[in-house]
């Protein structure tokens, strides 16, 4: 339609392909920031930022709203998993490693967020007030961004929150002073979502919406995510001729945007391939490389007396517990198809369970119990058992709904895992989150301990191969575990 327009300017299409193309089912679906960072792999996540913008291209998108440079300090965050984990410098090296693979075609541009401080909310909940030392800005918060501008990324999405009593998307410091004229950003400016209009409706720092787009405006911001309200553009308008916003800043915006647009190639080409995306999503390329950053992203916390891998030799007889090792959705977290994740119909791909039968050595029994939950059920099920594989895991969730002030498993999860370890069999945990939680009272009562933050579709097999002895686990912490969560 956008040829039928005096201009015929072509439209700008963004999603957020956070860990792959991930709202098309079939896609491929990664791991998630998090595991990403345990991989301690650069070159690994830039290829998969190169993959991941071919299928982004062929089905008509050119912005991804990806990658997160929040530096993850405190797990209670309910975004945790999609950082790449506590440390200023892995976090920029591998969100500049992304930006790279996802801008590498010149057709996708993509988009560092978000600006700045967003994980820093004190009292661990989403998109409340952050406050912090100009110290902490400079040495925890600034340098991904800093990586990010100096590998080239095209946009940078605002925070939502509010920084030192000043929401940031009314705060010229952070917007001009800091990320122009500091950073020397050159690129695209976006709001997250509605949150312009928040300024008013939530901040209260603006008494009307049209008081709240000239503040932003006005502050630095180039493009209002607005999804459901397009008067916006006429209230900006108007805002510019009654001179509240000058007409230079609408211009220097709007400039923006355009350059964008001829970066990609819009004016152009504009339109999907659909014979290229149906043969790239899902790609046999795309998922070795799903399973490869799977593998990687897996860390093996504790192995007493070589519980793992599985050796056909000591072990007969397998005894999987936990509703998790079946679930498909819980290895793929969320932002994976919908927003608060996937069902398990429309993920492609094997569970643990399903993938550790598949692999199963001949001669060696499998047994599967979704729950346990007294004593005489453990002991029934571990009896004439050789090894007991618990399988744990957050319930996926998204933004402030996986906000957590307890860092713990479901109470019925820690209860399985007492059951079990009192039968005195030889006992392995897979945990399977989106953060580090707060477990000592897991690790006095097994053996092993396998972690996994949400590895993605491949993630299944991947665990698979590591129980089984097939892949020798490397991955490593980027965020440290709380003892508690005080």
């Amino acid at each position: 339609w956008a040829q039928k327009t005096r201009l015929k300017i072509p439209v700008l299409y963004g999603i957020d392909a956070v860990h792959g193309h991930n709202s098309v089912i079939g896609a491929a679906i990664y791991p998630h920031n998090l595991g990403m960072a345990a991989t301690f792999d650069p070159a690994g996540v830039e290829k998969y930022g190169r993959l991941t913008a071919d299928e982004i291209r062929a089905t008509g998108i050119h912005w991804t709203f990806a990658p997160v440079l929040d530096v993850a300090r405190d797990p209670r965050w309910g975004r945790t998993v999609e950082t790449f984990g506590e440390d200023p410098y892995l976090v920029g090296v591998m969100g500049a490693s992304v930006i790279r693979g996802f801008q590498s075609t010149g057709k996708v541009m993509a988009c560092g967020k978000h600006f700045l401080g967003y994980s820093a909310a004190e009292n661990g909940l989403d998109r409340t007030p952050a406050d912090f030392s100009e110290r902490a800005l400079r040495e925890v918060h600034l340098p991904p961004y800093r990586a990010a501008i100096k590998a080239g990324v095209g946009s940078i999405m605002v925070n939502s929150g509010e920084v030192n009593g000043v929401p940031a998307h009314a705060s010229r410091w952070l917007l001009t002073e800091v990320l122009r004229n500091e950073l020397g950003f050159t690129g695209l400016a976006v709001s997250d979502w509605e949150d312009v209009a928040k300024l008013s409706s939530y901040h209260r720092v603006a008494e009307t919406l049209d008081e709240a787009i000239a503040r932003a405006y006005n502050a630095g911001l180039d493009m209002n995510m607005v999804p459901m309200d397009l008067t916006a553009a006429d209230r900006l308008a108007n805002l510019v001729r009654k001179g509240i916003v000058p007409e230079a800043r609408l211009d220097e915006a709007v400039k923006r945007v355009l350059v964008a647009k001829f970066k990609l190639g819009l004016f152009e080409d504009p339109f999907a391939d659909p014979a290229r995306a149906e043969k790239l999503i899902g790609s046999p390329g795309s998922r070795d490389l799903a399973r490869r950053l799977a593998r990687e992203s897996l860390v093996l916390l504790k192995n007493e007396n070589e519980v793992l891998p599985i050796s056909p030799k000591k072990v007969k007889s397998v005894l999987v517990v936990g509703q998790v090792a079946e679930s498909l959705s819980c290895l793929c977290g969320p932002w994976t198809v919908h927003w608060r994740g996937a069902r398990d119909e429309e993920i492609v791909g094997q569970s643990i369970l399903g993938a550790l039968k598949a692999r199963l050595p001949a001669g060696m029994r499998l047994t599967y119990l979704p729950r346990v939950t007294n004593k005489a059920e453990a002991e029934r099920a571990a009896r004439g058992v050789d090894l007991v594989i618990a399988v744990l895991g957050e319930k996926p969730d998204a933004e402030g709904n996986a906000d957590s002030q307890e860092l713990r498993l479901p109470p019925d999860q820690e209860e399985m895992v007492r059951l079990m370890a009192e039968t005195g069999r030889p006992l392995a945990v897979v945990v399977v989150a989106g953060r580090p939680l707060v477990m000592p009272w897991l690790d006095t009562r097994v053996s092993a301990l396998l972690w996994a933050f949400y590895p993605g579709n491949e993630g299944g097999a991947a665990i698979a191969e590591v129980l089984l002895g097939e892949y020798n686990p490397a991955g490593r912490l980027p965020i440290s575990f709380p003892r508690s969560a005080g």
